[in-house]
């Protein structure tokens, strides 16, 4: 487990991982958590959509990274057949995020 003293605690972190609802179910152990749980329900072709989201979710951990909330990542999916392409994006963004801003916010590995 995570201390998260310093004034810190659960209603500041979020949370990311491959698959909602393993993202949702550790968050749920987290009063105050913040997860991507506002999605729109985008319309268009298969690809338009995934874009759509893709542009949300973007903006979504941009917002997160701005805040300089701790971010709990609970990793990978190990029965997912296919990587996420939306949390490798997360991860990819948190990385490069980091490099321009060093200790903007802390990540968590779970």
């Amino acid at each position: 487990g995570y201390n998260w003293g310093s004034g810190q605690d659960s209603k500041s972190v979020t949370v990311v991982g491959e698959g909602m609802n393993r993202v949702k179910v550790e968050a749920s152990k987290m009063p105050g958590a913040k997860i991507l749980n506002d999605m729109p329900e985008f319309t268009g072709t298969e690809d338009q959509i995934t874009s759509k989201m893709m542009t949300h979710n973007r903006k979504w951990i941009l917002d997160q990274m701005r805040s300089g909330r701790p971010i709990l990542d609970i990793g990978s999916d190990l029965y997912r057949p296919r990587p996420s392409i939306f949390y490798q994006m997360e991860l990819n963004m948190m990385k490069n995020y980091l490099k321009l801003h060093p200790n903007a916010f802390q990540i968590i590995k779970q």
